[in-house]
């Protein structure tokens, strides 16, 4: 039996339905990646075959399973591992978005993410949290290595006007180009690398330059303050564990009433 024909998408259920922003399905458009058709009115609607499509184009093979040290997308973005013992609290990746957000709107660009590296001497970069990138591209970034574009950048510093492509990231989504800059403080080693994304047309100028090296600066000092907390805490159940079974039971303020003949006469 043949499957009834699913109707037409307006333009804000194709962008639920792709995950993707509205400017960024109006540019895959232009490009050529997507044609809808118009209502006599002259409201484009959306067939979902052709956006089914259009995700294939996007995504040609499916993620493959996060290893169990990784666990699930969701989750290893909101723990994103930084060291032995460092993970971002569940709160962090929200503030990091909205800093994320903010240099978007700024920069009049696309979208943004963020790759945290590991403590260890390997410095492995790992995807942790983006800004308008689609969940079924966000979680091929999780598990996926990261582009040598950005080792390279995150162990020579500086920063690197890159394509998306060079990243492994189709640029209908994104847009073309990228300016990616190094994450730390000064004099710090880097933690990581933030990158945002822009039209192909795009030419990055030194003020956008130097917003994103501060904005990567304030992410840097957020980061780094999250950890010394997390530590902190930790620090200090380890001394109320150890003080639990350590300290004597304190002394009864309060005397009980003891009879006379207890009394010392």
């Amino acid at each position: 039996m043949d499957r009834p024909a699913r109707r037409a998408l307006r333009i804000g259920e194709a962008c639920r339905y792709l995950g993707i922003t509205r400017s960024t399905l109006l540019h895959a458009e232009e490009v050529g990646d997507v044609r809808p058709h118009r209502t006599p009115g002259g409201h484009r609607r959306y067939d979902p075959v052709h956006l089914d499509q259009l995700l294939a184009r996007w995504a040609p093979a499916p993620p493959r399973q996060p290893s169990a040290e990784l666990g699930d997308g969701q989750a290893t973005r909101a723990s994103a591992l930084l060291g032995d013992g460092h993970h971002l609290q569940a709160d962090l990746p929200a503030t990091v978005r909205w800093g994320l957000r903010q240099v978007v709107k700024l920069l009049h660009a696309h979208a943004a993410g963020l790759w945290l590296r590991s403590a260890d001497p390997t410095w492995q970069l790992r995807f942790c949290v983006g800004y308008r990138i689609p969940r079924w591209l966000t979680d091929r970034l999780v598990v996926q290595p990261p582009a040598e574009c950005l080792v390279s950048l995150l162990h020579g510093g500086g920063y690197r006007m890159l394509d998306t492509d060079d990243l492994g990231m189709p640029a209908t989504v994104t847009g073309g180009r990228s300016l990616a800059v190094i994450v730390n403080e000064p004099a710090t080693p880097p933690l990581g690398v933030v990158a945002v994304f822009a039209a192909n047309d795009h030419r990055w100028s030194p003020d956008e330059l130097r917003i994103l090296e501060d904005v990567a600066m304030l992410l840097a000092t957020i980061i780094t303050q999250r950890i010394l907390i997390d530590d902190l805490e930790r620090t200090l159940e380890q001394v109320r564990t150890l003080c639990s079974g350590s300290l004597p039971r304190p002394l009864d303020l309060v005397p009980s009433e003891r009879s006379a003949s207890e009394r010392p006469g």
